[in-house]
């Protein structure tokens, strides 16, 4: 158990010194109205909506295991690498509506 312990806090002092290291510009992708954060110090992935986002989409973000978070205003869920696939093809299916509307 100790060395459970151990490795754990080695895992968040690597994470801590990744999240000095990288800048939150870095880390952030904005497009048309919606920015998709990687908040390396909470560990979770957000996903930022200009308004409140359709029914559609909300169900999408929901079935994908993201949550709304009304203390960060964002859609939210544990990082990974699913987890911003997930969010890319969200953006991407944002903006193709948007495109249609036009």
């Amino acid at each position: 158990r100790i060395k459970a312990i151990k490795d754990r806090i080695a895992h968040l002092e690597r994470l801590a010194a990744k999240a000095i290291a990288t800048p939150v510009e870095e880390r952030t992708i904005e497009t048309n109205g919606i920015k998709i954060v990687d908040n390396i110090e909470a560990q979770r992935l957000q996903i930022i909506f200009n308004g409140k986002p359709s029914a559609e989409v909300r169900s999408e973000l929901k079935k994908n295991g993201f949550r709304w978070c009304p203390t960060n205003n964002a859609w939210q869920r544990y990082r990974s690498n699913e987890a911003t696939r997930i969010a890319k093809e969200i953006e991407n299916a944002n903006q193709n509506k948007q495109r249609k509307k036009s």
